[in-house]
């Protein structure tokens, strides 16, 4: 449900946040069933941290299976 959905991005946001330190929205997204999550690099953003966003996304996501 919408309810459930909106709670599964909450707590893969704060889990990025609190235990990464990783500040990124997910957000619904109108054409899919699935959560997304936004990655909007810029200049001062290095590979590395984009790399670190996405091992702590396969861990936490693994976890949830």
């Amino acid at each position: 449900t919408a309810s459930e959905s909106s709670q599964s991005r909450r707590e893969i946001q704060e889990a990025l946040y609190r235990r990464y330190r990783i500040e990124v929205p997910v957000i619904p997204w109108p054409s899919s069933r699935d959560e997304l999550v936004r990655v909007s690099t810029h200049l001062y953003n290095s590979l590395e941290q984009v790399r670190y966003l996405a091992e702590a996304l396969v861990e936490l996501l693994s976890e949830r299976r």
